[in-house]
């Protein structure tokens, strides 16, 4: 068959499947988004089929298929930022009700408040920070509010306005819309139709995935990234063996927060100390003159190996608190199950004396023995000639 054949039949049957999404109507909607979990919750109350749209059985069996499947959400809404990780769709007995979980893979912004209540009430929302707090505007001709979190509710004509206040850990509204010519589907579905649960490794991977760099950049970071998880272990072991060596850990004892951050002389017109913290200040020179006299030999000084931040920091950070809990850490371009993600193509990965899966900050040998990081270090560093030359030449930077 000719490709444009192909192409044709692709379109037709994708335009097919979109018109019967949008046969399907529900009279109430519950829309929750949950700011620090990357996630949302959409559920619709009392899903009707509109009258002299097509036929009421293709229609239903569509929907059931693009549910089964986890794509009725994205058919549906179309969210720029959201991934539907669960569908459902289900008899309640008195009306149909579709439940869908949603992730997305992006740090809280009012881009995706505006883009998750818009394409879910079919209307233009505008959120703004003002008065201390969230506000939220959309046009409400045809809308009743139902229950809802917001600290106060106004209406000017049609114009409604919603307030959060700032502190809020989520927004949560049902929405309720006036809707005629309508016939129900509770016949048509007798069974509860739910996508395939995925994994948690699927679900963690999709909420802290970044877009793609370019090929040129991906390749020059995949290799950065592997000399920075060796570079992780490798910082580790060393205060550890300072800690067997001394009673001590490097920097123990003070009352204070102390804070190095590890950069070669190339790094360091963009290695800017802005911890918020109360804390003492240890520079590189310091930190390896303490680590070779409690070890008591020298040893190499590694950095980073790029030299200019593209979007993430250019140095290695030591930490210890007044507990004596160190913290080490590396900065990354993609995402490892080990890896917490800081900002778009921005993870950090951390070693400590304190062992928190939660929190993600492994002990030297938790990250020895992790698969993914073994895999990670693994692998080649494709232009291993660049970057051990440069290895080379800051391994005594101090």
């Amino acid at each position: 068959m000719k490709k444009s054949l192909w192409l044709l039949i692709f379109f037709c049957v994708a335009a097919m499947c979109f018109a019967q999404v949008n046969n399907f109507s529900a009279q109430e909607i519950y829309v929750a988004y949950y700011f620090a979990d990357n996630y949302a919750h959409v559920i619709e109350y009392n899903i009707v089929h509109k009258q002299n749209t097509g036929s009421i059985v293709n229609d239903v069996n569509s929907i059931k298929k693009l549910i089964a499947k986890a794509r009725y959400v994205k058919e549906k809404y179309n969210y720029t930022y959201f991934t539907a990780v669960e569908e459902s769709v289900s008899n309640e007995g008195k009306f149909v009700k579709g439940d869908f979980h949603l992730i997305t893979a992006q740090s809280a912004t009012l881009e995706i408040i505006e883009d998750l209540f818009s394409k879910t009430l079919g209307k233009k929302v505008s959120a703004k920070v003002e008065d201390d707090g969230l506000n939220v505007y959309f046009d409400g001709s045809g809308i009743k509010i139902g229950s809802n979190n917001a600290a106060g509710l106004y209406k000017n004509e049609n114009l409604i306005k919603m307030s959060f206040p700032r502190r809020l850990n989520k927004i949560e509204i049902v929405f309720q819309k006036s809707i005629e010519h309508t016939e129900p589907i509770l016949q048509f579905i007798t069974e509860k139709i739910t996508s395939p649960e995925k994994s948690e490794e699927e679900i963690d991977y999709l909420k802290n995935a970044s877009p793609p760099l370019d090929k040129i950049e991906q390749a020059f970071q995949d290799d950065c990234d592997i000399i920075r998880l060796r570079d992780l272990v490798y910082y580790g072991k060393l205060i550890e063996e300072y800690k067997t060596k001394t009673g001590a850990y490097p920097f123990e004892g003070n009352t204070e927060l102390v804070y190095c951050l590890i950069y070669n002389k190339e790094q360091k017109k963009y290695s800017k100390d802005d911890n918020p913290n109360k804390h003492i200040l240890i520079s590189p020179k310091d930190f390896y003159s303490e680590l070779e006299k409690g070890l008591g030999r020298k040893i190499e000084q590694r950095f980073d190996p790029q030299y200019a931040p593209s979007g993430r920091p250019v140095f290695y950070i030591y930490m210890i608190n007044n507990d004596a809990e160190w913290f080490f850490a590396v900065h990354l371009s993609k995402y490892y199950r080990f890896s917490k993600k800081a900002d778009s193509n921005y993870y950090k990965a951390e070693l400590s004396n304190i062992s928190d899966k939660a929190y993600k900050f492994y002990t030297v040998s938790e990250m020895e023995r992790n698969e993914e990081y073994i895999r990670a270090v693994s692998e080649t560093v494709t232009k291993k000639g660049f970057f051990e030359q440069r290895k080379t030449k800051h391994m005594r930077e101090y």
